[in-house]
């Protein structure tokens, strides 16, 4: 459950299932533990229900997809906009990250992946590597904060060498953004260790053979998605731009 930072305020009445008991509570109080694989437990709990349970639905998910964000994130935006529904997104643990749990919409199940419980730093990139191999025909995308991306950044190589079709977003701003937030708010702008020197990301993937571009803003960023999307192999793209959501001005 993203809670962020355990602020989040969970009903008194809570109903956890989970197939791992060990979790059972672990974030908040339930009254009620069920251990079980969710899909299982979630229909056994539909065929309880009396008949006519879906009537009340209507166009529910409709309205849903038309509700407007009250403060739409560029990069989020576009990225939904122009992936297919069938895509799969591996976000990092990063500030892009943390908005798209709320921000980036999922239209199927499965569909979009983020480390919630240990927050792992260079995940995205080689999870997203996994789907590719497993599902060659849907678009692949792992979306990483430069800090994260650079720890795994070498499994470009693998990409390369089996042709994977996937696209690697990296969100540069030359810093731990998440982190430097932390210290801003928590240790009064003490900054420690959260400035980075990265590599120049499109001279490291051409290194290795794969197609980059840079995108500064929504019209660039929707060029490369499609020009990557349409394309048969792994691909880079990076989007230099500082965090704003989370951070003080």
């Amino acid at each position: 459950v993203f809670t962020r930072f355990r602020t989040f305020k969970a009903p008194s009445r809570l109903v956890q299932i989970d197939v791992d008991k060990k979790q059972i509570g672990v974030n908040f109080p339930v009254e009620v533990g069920i251990v079980a694989d969710a899909r299982v437990a979630v229909r056994a709990l539909a065929d309880l229900m009396p008949d006519g349970r879906e009537s009340g639905w209507g166009n529910l998910w409709e309205k849903a997809r038309l509700t407007a964000i009250p403060q739409p994130e560029w990069i989020i935006h576009t990225l939904r906009a122009e992936l297919p529904e069938n895509a799969i997104v591996f976000s990092d643990g990063c500030e892009l990250g943390y908005r798209m749990h709320t921000d980036f919409e999922i239209y199927r199940p499965r569909s979009f992946f983020y480390p919630s419980n240990y927050i792992s730093l260079g995940w995205g990139f080689p999870a997203a590597l996994g789907a590719a191999v497993a599902f060659p025909d849907r678009p692949i995308v792992s979306v990483s904060g430069d800090g994260g991306f650079t720890m795994t950044s070498q499994e470009l190589s693998t990409a390369a060498r089996y042709n994977l079709k996937l696209i690697a977003i990296v969100h540069n701003d030359s810093t731990y953004g998440a982190i430097k937030n932390l210290q801003r708010n928590k240790h009064e702008a003490r900054f420690h260790d959260t400035e980075l020197v990265n590599p120049e990301f499109l001279t490291l993937a051409k290194a290795y053979g794969i197609p980059a571009r840079r995108a500064n803003g929504g019209a660039e960023f929707r060029t490369a998605l499609a020009e990557a999307i349409s394309r048969d192999g792994p691909s880079l793209i990076e989007v230099p731009d500082e965090w704003r959501q989370l951070r003080d001005k």
